[in-house]
């Protein structure tokens, strides 16, 4: 109960912050899946459901290269685009373009999405049953200001 109330005077203090400096501030709720002690997230790309593995670790957003033409964005295979260490040992990441994010037809923040090998990660959750199009990082969470809220599942999103 304490916690609960540490965590709404936290959020009560943002809110006062920002209107006192003109600012207005739209708070989202996401809900969290946990399963294994992995974060999910079901957000739309392009009108499509999608499932989004959160990292707070990872610093960049990443989406699986092989699913652009399903989820209609794309992938620019241009040289020295950067590489990133992985499951899969080093892996190219990739600009992409057209990776539009949704929750509840609620538009989020644009957010640069590189395409990366996904191959370590189908296998491992293929086998649960879980389908995941990317990895959403750390550079996705501080634009949108973001807040896990652990104990009630859910992301908070400030927009």
């Amino acid at each position: 109960m304490k916690k609960n109330i540490h965590f709404m005077l936290a959020l009560n203090l943002v809110l006062s912050v920002n209107l006192a400096f003109g600012q207005t501030s739209v708070y989202h709720e996401i809900p969290l899946t946990i399963r294994s002690n992995i974060i999910f997230i079901s957000l739309t790309v392009n009108n499509q459901p999608a499932k989004f593995i959160v990292d707070t670790g990872a610093s960049v957003s990443l989406v699986d290269k092989e699913q652009a033409a399903k989820y209609d964005f794309v992938c620019f295979k241009t040289f020295g685009s950067g590489e990133i260490n992985s499951l899969a040992g080093i892996n190219s990441l990739l600009p992409t373009s057209g990776v539009r994010l949704t929750y509840d037809y609620i538009k989020l923040k644009k957010s640069r999405f590189y395409g990366s090998n996904f191959e370590p990660l189908h296998e491992y959750f293929s086998k649960r049953n879980i389908h995941v199009l990317g990895i959403v990082g750390a550079d996705f969470l501080i634009r949108n200001n973001a807040v896990i809220d652990y104990k009630n599942k859910k992301l908070i999103l400030n927009m």
